[in-house]
């Protein structure tokens, strides 16, 4: 009967283990890609905090939406608009585990974004949901977000 007990422990343990050395704690917003993306470097903008929670919620079930140039003016805290620029404006998810890291939004060729969030950390953390503002000059294809704490 104790053996039975004993055995339990032990392989409760492993999982245990196992679970906790995982280096990337997926989520529903978590999209990896099947193939590596390369690409340029897009600008994050700054954005208010306010205006956060209500964009969290507004892509529970898009990847991105464009923002009117009004939208965006609400939002940034310095004015990046001029009347000749035709550029989209996206609001995207994005994922974070432990605040203090960093985040990189690339564009490749085939329009693919990936937006990623990277932090040192020793333990594992869930991720949470934000958002971030991006200038384009076409809006993406496909969306790609992922989260990884790095020990």
């Amino acid at each position: 009967m104790y053996n039975h007990i004993y055995n339990y422990i032990i392989l409760l343990g492993i999982v245990m283990m196992a679970f906790l050395s995982c280096k990337t704690i997926e989520h529903t917003w978590f999209k990896s890609p099947d193939h590596s993306i390369e690409g340029v470097n897009i600008e994050i903008l700054n954005i208010r905090d306010e205006f956060k929670a209500m964009y969290i919620n507004k892509l529970e079930n898009f990847d991105y939406i464009i923002l009117t140039r009004d939208e965006v003016d609400k939002m940034i805290l310095s004015s990046l608009l001029n009347d000749n620029d035709e550029s989209y404006f996206i609001i995207v998810r994005a994922l974070y585990t432990v605040l203090g890291g960093t985040y990189s939004a690339i564009l490749n060729n085939k329009n693919e974004l990936l937006i990623s969030y990277k932090v040192l950390s020793r333990r594992g953390y869930r991720n949470k949901k934000d958002v971030l503002l991006l200038k384009l000059e076409v809006p993406p294809k496909d969306v790609y977000i992922t989260s990884r704490i790095i020990r």
